[in-house]
């Protein structure tokens, strides 16, 4: 049987049969980096060439909503000795999460660093848009590693397609999957599977795509329930045709 969260109603359902005390399984212990030396803290000044770094607070508050509270988060310049020595840290815990440096940029030395500090690549790039930079390995230890695109939608995207979807597997929860009809028809621009922001619509029940101008495009996210999926093999969606979208955890 797998493992059951820790519901209001299973609480209240031990309760009723007395168990004061139950044995539960730990929170997996997670780290969280993000890199780039264009990217500076969200309180200091930036330049035309810089950013902010928001992907840190969005993937706190990504694993916040799983009740897990980071035992390090850190940004680490585009350096190979610094990038080396700060992954090293992490290695003793259960999940390192990275944000950047996983492309093919002449500066992206994550996947390199990785493999140097023994973590295996189970795959590099998926057939994915957003998201297709995206990195994952192990560690001899058995920790796993999720590099995920420094882009932020791209980067909101991937974490909900592979992280999440780990960390349900391991909590015993449930991804909130639904099928739900498109309101208007769409025409994919790519070869890939894409992943469309929505919003579910009522009376009648269906999703309606958010306009978004590409991966970095994260304001795009702040009005939608979900990520719908346009799968590689359509290439025009009709309207009110059933579509998977996974909804955000609320």
């Amino acid at each position: 049987m797998p493992p059951l969260t820790c519901t209001p109603a299973l609480v209240s359902a031990l309760a009723a049969l007395g168990k004061a005390t139950v044995a539960v399984r730990k929170l997996p212990e997670v780290a969280i980096f993000t890199t780039g030396n264009e990217v500076v803290p969200v309180g200091g000044h930036v330049s035309p060439l810089q950013i902010r770094n928001s992907n840190q607070y969005m993937l706190r508050a990504l694993v916040q909503q799983w009740g897990i509270a980071p035992f390090l988060c850190d940004h680490i310049l585009e350096d190979k000795k610094d990038l080396y020595e700060s992954l090293s840290k992490a290695l003793s815990g259960d999940i390192i999460i990275i944000s950047g440096g996983v492309s093919a940029g002449d500066a992206d030395f994550v996947p390199e660093i990785l493999e140097s500090l023994g973590v295996k690549k189970l795959f590099h790039k998926v057939a994915i848009k957003p998201g297709k930079p995206i990195w994952f390995g192990h560690t001899p230890g058995g920790a796993v590693v999720f590099a995920l695109p420094g882009n932020p939608l791209s980067g909101l995207v991937a974490f909900i397609l592979f992280v999440e979807l780990y960390l349900s597997h391991c909590l015993g929860s449930m991804t909130q999957i639904v099928a739900l009809p498109l309101t208007a028809g769409r025409i994919k621009k790519s070869n890939l599977d894409e992943f469309f922001p929505v919003t579910v619509c009522y009376a009648p029940l269906g999703i309606a795509p958010v306009s978004f101008n590409g991966s970095g495009d994260i304001l795009a996210a702040i009005t939608a329930d979900g990520i719908a999926h346009h799968t590689a093999s359509i290439d025009v969606i009709s309207p009110q045709t059933l579509i998977g979208v996974r909804l955000f955890k609320k």
